[in-house]
């Protein structure tokens, strides 16, 4: 939510500008020319919001999040890649449906992820970690200790 500014505070960009909010995301002061009042955004930030496809997250947060919850941050983190592309091609997928079934449907991410890794000239994703996924992943069913290794599928995300 913007907030407009008591103080005498000047925009992050324009110095020179008095602001007149707070951007949601970053916490920035903007001035007029730097803000967004439909998304509470300064424009630097709404730049940074369209040109991100995916739901990125910090490699050590990504395994710090996925230990914690005991492998249930992961379900959540593909509910939000398929979210993310829900959006961006404006489809009618279910990302909920898409998560819970993540073991199956990481196939199709990693096919998409690999579009658009190809197009950027970057390398594409291997299939071999999504079959580990799937195959790590479905061990929580397995006699302990082997139900207690599946947490470690996120690895299989992560390496990916």
């Amino acid at each position: 939510m913007s907030t407009a500014t008591t103080v005498s505070a000047f925009c992050a960009t324009h110095p020179d500008q008095l602001a007149e909010a707070t951007c949601a995301r970053c916490g920035d002061y903007a001035c007029a020319a730097c803000f967004d009042s439909l998304s509470e955004q300064c424009h630097a930030c709404e730049s940074l919001a369209s040109a991100a496809t995916y739901h990125a997250v910090p490699v050590p947060r990504f395994v710090l999040m996925t230990l914690v919850s005991l492998g249930l941050y992961i379900p959540y983190w593909m509910y939000k890649q398929w979210a993310s592309v829900r959006r961006r091609d404006r489809s009618e997928i279910w990302p909920l449906a898409r998560a819970l079934f993540a073991g199956f449907t990481f196939f199709g991410l990693t096919d998409d992820i690999n579009t658009a890794s190809l197009s950027r000239g970057l390398a594409p994703l291997s299939k071999g970690w999504c079959v580990a996924f799937l195959v790590v992943g479905a061990l929580w069913r397995a006699p302990e200790p082997w139900a207690t290794v599946s947490i470690l599928a996120g690895l299989a995300v992560v390496l990916a």
